[in-house]
């Protein structure tokens, strides 16, 4: 990930956890756009989703939206364990999407 992209990142993480519950009418449409990057052909675009997942997660949790974080969870574990057919073909993000997915599930306990 690049560093203008990791800046980002960080900005849009930082804002989410410190809407904290607020953000919780927001979390549908963010998480239809995630989930949108992580069907984007770049990989490094599905490396920025999975990591959006990662840093949003627990606000997630707090505002009760375990089904949908559930969802992504399982889509970055599709991705990241091969299921999907690119996911051969781009190893380089198969680490973050594996940190994400146990990110996700840890949350889920």
């Amino acid at each position: 990930v690049g560093e203008d992209a990791h800046v980002m990142l960080n900005g849009f993480g930082t804002v989410v956890n410190s809407l904290g519950k607020r953000a919780k009418p927001y979390l549908p449409q963010v998480c239809g756009t995630i989930k949108w990057r992580l069907n984007n052909k770049s990989a490094k675009i599905r490396q920025q989703a999975a990591d959006l997942i990662a840093r949003i997660a627990p606000v997630m949790k707090a505002c009760d939206e375990e089904q949908l974080l559930g969802h992504l969870g399982s889509l970055s574990a599709c991705f990241a364990y091969g299921v999907c057919e690119w996911a051969r073909d781009f190893p380089q993000a198969h680490g973050c999407f594996t940190v994400c997915n146990a990110d996700v599930q840890l949350l889920n306990y």
